[in-house]
């Protein structure tokens, strides 16, 4: 039974995240660029589960772990169309869809640079600019608008073209939220 609206509800969401071996699968995804093997993807919630070290974790647990999630969790998530499980290659990956899940998530603040903090400054230094420019003090009084207002639009274009770019290395993913699934 294959779930083909666009977004889940709130009970679907609930369903898939009720499962501590479903929350490890997504996690591993998010983690991993989005997709792995199902036998390393066993190998380590076997290692989350046991609390060991993923080079102690036996090819039993390892077996116990495959077994459960091919049989019950990957198709479950695969049910709601939250990842994508190749049986014959053993590959599970996410689907956009995923990203339905992070509202739901403990949403506790990702570290990130201080944005604010640097828009801020950015806006004093303007202001700085501006006042001395205004009452013509040295040495703003060699300065005409023109060359205040292009260093201010250089520095506006400058910080805002390093907090995007920040943020698509990042992959716009908060992985303080992801990471929350297995807390």
């Amino acid at each position: 039974m294959s779930q083909t609206t666009d977004t889940l509800s709130k009970d679907n969401i609930f369903e898939v995240l009720s499962s501590s071996r479903r929350r490890y699968v997504i996690y591993y995804l998010y983690s991993h660029e989005g997709t792995a093997e199902l036998k390393e993807l066993a190998r380590h919630i076997a290692a989350w589960e046991s609390g060991a070290p993923l080079e102690s974790i036996t090819d039993e647990e390892t077996r116990r772990v495959y077994i459960s999630l091919y049989q019950t969790h990957l198709p479950k998530l695969a049910e709601f169309d939250i990842v994508r499980y190749d049986s014959d290659a053993r590959i599970a990956e996410l689907t956009p869809r995923a990203d339905q899940l992070s509202r739901y998530l403990d949403t506790k603040p990702a570290q990130s640079l201080p944005w604010p903090l640097y828009y801020a400054v950015l806006s004093v230094i303007s202001v700085v600019l501006l006042l001395g420019l205004w009452f013509q003090v040295p040495p703003f009084d060699a300065m005409n608008g023109n060359t205040v207002a292009f260093l201010i639009a250089i520095g506006v274009i400058g910080i805002t073209v390093a907090h995007y770019l920040y943020n698509r290395q990042r992959g716009g993913k908060n992985m303080a939220t992801i990471e929350s699934l297995i807390e």
